[in-house]
């Protein structure tokens, strides 16, 4: 007896099968892949005793909490839990993951070749224009929004409020070249003494033995925005901030196998998360945008003079 041939299975239905086993088969000998987030070992630290002071104890609360102010907040430690939260905001569905990294350079180093999905604090838009494996996310701080602090001794003698930019251009600052957009306002604002100082601990001493007069830093969370770094303690010259060109970006590795899908869900989250106040509720709690010096002058700006 032979076979129908209305009961043999169709060309595309034999297709449609080999298709379907091909797939489960690839799906269980190719694991989805994870968003590896770099983070400097420190900044992991604090993050971690950030997320434990608001009782969450587990990485994966990040996505839903919302209150930022916490005495570890800082703005490295803050951008750690924005990133992951605009990764889920904009739809990335896959395991995300934290990995330490002894310094900065490593951080950028692992994203440009691909080790590691994307940093998880920001970086400067600038420094990853001319590598083409490297993509910046949609900017959590946009060009000329990022406000620094004049950090002095205690009870400089030199030191007033309020000074003028022409007042200040008498104080001896401490920078880097390397720090590019430190090191171009502070150029063009043509102190009498700039002095090219490395590494940050170097500034940091030289400031505070009075070597130095002024260094440039973000305004630090806490009631008196004080520095305190290397058991050393500097305070902000109170009434007047600078200005950096440039925008504050998350590097993404496009050389990663999650690299483009993390793309599309961060630019995505982070724009939802601009739009709903959440990432200057973040950077306020951390004293990047304190509420104490919105009226202070912004001395490289041609109306503060």
């Amino acid at each position: 007896m032979t076979e129908s041939k209305s009961l043999r299975p169709s060309w595309h239905l034999r297709l449609c099968l080999f298709s379907s086993i091909l797939c489960f088969v690839l799906g269980v000998l190719v694991p989805a892949q994870a968003a590896e987030i770099a983070v400097v070992e420190d900044v992991l630290a604090d993050f971690r005793a950030f997320m434990n002071e608001g009782g969450d104890t587990a990485e994966q609360d990040t996505e839903t909490f919302t209150v930022f102010e916490r005495p570890s907040a800082r703005r490295d430690v803050v951008e750690v839990g924005l990133v992951i939260k605009a990764l889920r905001r904009g739809g990335y569905d896959e395991a995300i993951n934290l990995v330490p990294m002894p310094s900065y350079a490593r951080m950028i180093q692992q994203v440009e070749q691909g080790q590691v999905t994307l940093t998880g604090s920001s970086t400067w838009k600038n420094d990853f224009e001319a590598k083409e494996a490297v993509a910046a996310s949609f900017p959590l701080i946009p060009n000329g929004k990022f406000l620094v602090g004049l950090y002095t001794r205690p009870n400089h003698p030199d030191v007033f409020p309020n000074m003028t930019a022409d007042e200040i251009k008498t104080l001896h600052f401490v920078s880097s070249k390397s720090w590019r957009p430190d090191w171009s306002a502070l150029t063009a604002l043509a102190p009498k003494h700039l002095s090219n100082i490395r590494p940050w601990e170097s500034m940091v001493r030289m400031v505070s033995s009075g070597r130095a007069d002024v260094l440039l830093a973000p305004f630090q969370s806490g009631q008196g925005m004080e520095l305190r770094a290397f058991g050393q303690t500097l305070v902000p010259l109170m009434g007047v901030r600078l200005s950096l060109n440039g925008e504050r970006v998350i590097a993404i590795s496009l050389a990663n196998p999650a690299g483009a899908k993390a793309h599309k869900a961060l630019d995505r989250g982070l724009m939802l998360l601009a739009e709903d106040g959440t990432i200057e509720r973040a950077y306020n709690a951390a004293g990047v945008y304190p509420e104490r010096t919105r009226t202070w002058h912004v001395i490289n700006l041609p109306d503060n003079t």
